[in-house]
């Protein structure tokens, strides 16, 4: 995965999965109709998007602080 190591490459592959089975589970609803299944794609393509904001953060808190940049990028892991 190159620039991914550790528990940065699980979140991706964590993601990746979340994809395939939201776009798996949209197919089945437009093959049965069911408003249940439906609704649990919903909410996993939240998951997918707290992932992303997961990632996103990772990658924000490994910047090197510059003058443009002086604030304390680092916390944000934390936060999420």
């Amino acid at each position: 995965m190159g620039k991914f190591s550790g528990k940065t490459s699980r979140l991706v592959i964590m993601l990746l999965l979340r994809v395939t089975a939201v776009l798996l589970e949209i197919a089945v609803f437009y093959m049965t109709n069911s408003v249940e299944i439906f609704g649990n794609a919903l909410h996993m393509v939240a998951d997918c998007i707290a992932i992303a904001v997961g990632l996103a953060s990772i990658q924000v808190s490994r910047r090197v602080l510059t003058l443009k940049l002086p604030f304390r990028l680092k916390l944000i892991r934390t936060i999420f």
